[in-house]
């Protein structure tokens, strides 16, 4: 089963990076490569030893590019009300679950022993961190764009709505990381540390 996730997961990166690189969604663009990245993690051998991660974990790996894809069809056709927030969601999703994997790789080929909560803990601190770089993309598409961000731009005016749309991604991230970190934690709940992360042919 974890081999048809992984061709899965692999295909709904690349969709998300060309679709990504079409919309000129610089974050999309980031994630995507970040999710390749990570998926290739477990093929580099490690002591004579290939991985596979737990089919859990990749199912929860691919709802964030599938959901990204279906957005970006659906969004106008159905009038999904604020897009730009439901992408920042899964946006978020995504930073989580892929740090949570780098804490998996850093917990099984290094000397730093992690648990699962202290696994969880640094991967809502990945997508805060990732989110913060999200700003500064944010930032210069809003300045190439016309938005009022520089101070000067507000004098005698509020700059509450350009703050609104800067804040966005991260106020969205943290709001949205306690979920994935509740979800993550009851969808692994039964699966052993060692079991996330293991020999080829598993589960």
């Amino acid at each position: 089963m974890s081999r048809h996730l992984e061709y899965i997961w692999m295909c709904l990166l690349v969709l998300t990076f060309v679709v990504s690189v079409w919309k000129a969604d610089w974050m999309w663009m980031v994630m995507s490569t970040l999710g390749i990245l990570v998926l290739v993690l477990p093929r580099l051998g490690y002591e004579g030893l290939r991985q596979r991660y737990h089919a859990r974990l990749l199912i929860m790996a691919v709802i964030p590019p599938m959901g990204y894809l279906l957005l970006t069809v659906l969004a106008d056709p159905l009038a999904i009300p604020f897009p730009d927030l439901l992408a920042y969601a899964l946006h978020c999703g995504g930073a989580m679950i892929y740090g949570y994997m780098v804490m998996m790789a850093i917990d099984q080929r290094s000397d730093t022993v992690l648990s699962k909560r202290w696994m969880l803990l640094l991967s809502i601190a990945f997508a805060c961190a990732v989110s913060i770089l999200y700003t500064f993309f944010k930032y210069y598409y809003m300045l190439t764009n016309g938005y009022l961000v520089v101070n000067e731009d507000f004098i005698g005016i509020s700059p509450s709505p350009s703050n609104r749309l800067l804040m966005a991604p991260m106020t969205v991230t943290m709001l949205a990381s306690i979920a994935y970190a509740f979800l993550i934690k009851r969808f692994l709940m039964h699966v052993d540390k060692e079991h996330l992360f293991a020999a080829r042919g598993g589960a």
